[in-house]
C-alpha cells in the first residue's frame, strides 16, 4: 500500500487513493466530497456517510488537505474530485471511477496481485494502521470510521494484518521452544547458527523414528 501511495501520479488520482488510505473514506464518499465542507484553517472536514446518508465531522489528514487545496486552485464550492476526461470535463464521478483509478495505478506501480487493491482495502489499511501499528484508541477509530459500534470496528481492523506483524509473530512461534525473547535476539549470524543447531538436533532425534517407520512399513500391493 505504501508503494502505491508513493508512486508518482497526478494529484487528482493521488487524492482518490489517499482519501481511503489516510482518512478512511469509502469510494462513494470520495466522489461526493465537497470543497465547501473542508475547513483548511482547523484541519477538519465534513463527510457525507455513504451508508448512513448523514454528514459527519472528522479530522482531515494534512497531506490530503494540501493536495485538495492544490487541486481546487482557489475554488471553494462543488465536488473536490470531478471528471478530467475530454468528453465530460468537470462532471461528477461515479464510485466505479475510483475503483478504476486504483486498479490503473496498482498495475503501473507493479504491485503483486494488483487485482486485490481497491478503495475498501485502502479503508482497511487506514483502520489497521491506526489500531495495530500505532496502537491508538478503538473508540476514536470507530468515530473516524463512523461505525455504529466498536465491535464492528474491531471486526474491520482484523481483516487486514501487516506482513511485518505476521512475520514477527511467526518467528515468535517458530522459536518458542527455545524460550527466547525475539526482542533481544542476537545478530542475524548468531540467529542462523542457532537455527542450524536446532534443526540438526531435531533431525537427529527424528532419525530413529524414521528408521522404525521404514523398517515396519508394508509395501502396498496393487490388485
Amino acid at each position: 500500500m505504501l508503494k502505491l501511495l508513493a508512486y508518482p501520479k497526478p494529484v487528482h488520482d493521488q487524492l482518490m487513493i489517499e482519501l481511503p488510505c489516510l482518512n478512511g473514506f469509502r469510494n462513494r464518499e470520495v466522489t461526493t466530497w465537497r470543497a465547501e465542507d473542508i475547513d483548511f484553517q482547523h484541519g477538519d472536514t465534513l463527510v457525507l456517510d455513504a451508508k448512513k446518508h448523514k454528514t459527519f465531522k472528522i479530522p482531515l489528514n494534512s497531506m490530503i488537505a494540501a493536495h485538495a487545496e492544490k487541486l481546487l486552485d482557489g475554488r471553494r464550492e462543488g465536488y473536490v474530485i470531478v471528471s478530467t476526461s475530454n468528453r465530460n470535463p468537470g462532471k461528477p464521478l461515479g464510485p466505479m471511477a475510483v475503483w478504476h483509478v486504483w486498479r490503473k495505478w496498482a498495475v503501473k506501480a507493479g504491485l503483486f496481485n494488483w487485482r486485490a487493491f481497491s478503495p475498501i482495502v485502502g479503508r482497511r489499511f487506514f483502520a489497521a494502521n491506526w489500531y495495530h501499528r500505532h496502537k491508538l484508541s478503538l473508540m476514536t477509530l470507530c468515530m473516524v470510521m463512523r461505525h455504529a459500534n466498536p465491535g464492528m470496528t474491531l471486526e474491520y481492523v482484523n481483516k487486514l494484518i501487516f506482513y511485518e506483524d505476521l512475520k514477527k509473530e511467526f518467528l515468535k512461534f517458530q522459536f518458542s521452544f527455545l524460550q527466547e525473547d525475539l526482542e533481544s535476539t542476537p545478530n542475524i549470524d548468531n540467529l542462523h547458527d542457532t537455527v542450524d543447531k536446532v534443526f540438526a538436533s531435531l533431525l537427529q532425534q527424528a532419525q530413529p523414528q524414521l528408521r522404525l517407520q521404514i523398517s515396519t512399513a508394508k509395501p502396498k500391493v496393487r490388485r
